[in-house]
């Protein structure tokens, strides 16, 4: 049965597997850059999408802050998986980020770029807005923050995944408004601050393949005799906070606006999105068969996840030498849907003579007397993929 993974998980981006959340085992696809996911075999999955962060702004004056980026839209499924097709190539886009206005400018940074993967209905996080300078701040999957302006910068307004920006202060203090997040807008810059960047979006659904919030807005930047302030959910960059300085950039990698810029300092570059994907460990296959060991008698039970397309058709025993840990075994049995087998004998005779029913044949040869073998359990379904393995059992030949 070598293969069953593939056979299994699809492939496609870093994969994580398994990765225990609520007490199911999922295996997780993290993509950092744009790829292709592809199932074995019909199967049912969950995603996360983050559009790019878009960039901070920032101004010429020592006294006028730049505002926050905003973050990248979010898309996300987490208890309704959507369905999939075996061997069916899906392209994964992730969104690049904006960049932070570049350095005595009074540019507004750059809108993040889209992510999307083409399922059913092509999920798509936007690209965040970037943030103001002199140039308004754009709108994006969430809108950047408006600057320091004499006037007041307007915000970028968010599209319908994410938050609207922050605005700008006018006189007398003129602090650069924040970015929006995924989750709250980004806040307006008042007398006495600039706007802090909105806050992202938190998921447990991937347990330790994310641990941090994704798609926070920007933090707009100081103004005259204000502080600067944070970005959102401490992954969004942090305004800049003396006469000529960066913005802060975000937090790589999720979708976050990037700081806001002020006195000739560059805004704060937005970080890149994320896509992930999940499924049931071994989605496209059943579960492990639940074994027991009493000599000479290996025994199971039928495994407690099965694809809702699947049956289990039969089991396949393997063996191997305890001592070889690297080699997944030969087969020694299978074509029976009996839920035990005995393993006493030598030969693939000696299996047929006490298994009736059963097909026979030991790959790897004979078993010798005196050595000590390790016996597992595979479901087969009725399309004849290999399920999970089960825990191994030792038997010592007499």
């Amino acid at each position: 049965p070598l293969g069953y993974v593939e056979i299994c998980n699809a492939t496609g981006g870093t994969i994580t597997s398994p990765v225990n959340v609520g007490g199911t085992n999922y295996t997780i696809h993290r993509f950092t850059t744009s790829g292709t996911f592809t199932p074995p075999k019909d199967m049912s999955v969950e995603y996360l999408i983050v559009g790019g962060g878009g960039g901070g702004g920032t101004t010429t004056a020592n006294n006028r802050g730049g505002g926050g980026g905003g973050a990248g839209g979010v898309r996300q499924n987490i208890g309704s998986p959507i369905a999939v097709t075996g061997n069916t190539g899906y392209s994964v886009m992730v969104g690049a980020a904006g960049s932070g206005a570049a350095a005595a400018s009074t540019a507004a940074g750059s809108k993040g770029t889209d992510s999307s993967v083409n399922f059913t209905g092509n999920p798509t996080g936007s690209g965040g807005g970037g943030g103001a300078g002199t140039t308004a701040a754009s709108p994006g999957g969430s809108g950047g923050g408006g600057s320091g302006q004499t006037t007041g910068g307007a915000a970028g307004d968010g599209i319908p995944e994410g938050r609207n920006g922050g605005n700008g202060r006018s006189n007398p203090t003129r602090g650069g408004g924040g970015g929006g997040g995924q989750s709250a807008v980004g806040a307006n810059a008042t007398n006495g601050a600039a706007g802090a960047g909105g806050a992202g979006f938190t998921s447990t659904a991937f347990g330790s393949v994310l641990t941090t919030s994704v798609a926070g807005g920007g933090g707009g930047a100081r103004g005259a005799a204000i502080g600067a302030a944070a970005g959102g959910s401490s992954v969004g960059g942090t305004g800049a906070n003396s006469t000529t300085d960066n913005g802060g950039d975000a937090v790589a990698l999720t979708g976050s606006g990037g700081g806001g810029g002020v006195g000739g300092g560059r805004g704060g570059h937005g970080s890149a999105g994320i896509v992930l994907i999940r499924y049931v460990a071994n989605g496209a296959c059943p579960s492990a068969p639940t074994a027991s060991f009493s000599s000479p008698t290996l025994s199971w039970s039928a495994p407690t996840y099965v694809p809702t397309d699947q049956s289990i058709a039969s089991y396949t025993v393997t063996y191997r030498l305890s001592t070889n840990t690297t080699s997944s075994g030969s087969i020694y049995a299978r074509g029976s849907s009996a839920t035990s087998i005995n393993v006493t004998g030598l030969t693939s005779d000696d299996c047929l003579e006490n298994n009736p029913g059963w097909i026979c044949a030991l790959g790897a040869g004979d078993m010798v007397s005196g050595s000590t073998y390790s016996f597992r359990v595979f479901a087969r379904t009725d399309d004849g993929a290999l399920g999970a393995v089960s825990s191994s059992f030792n038997y010592a030949v007499p």
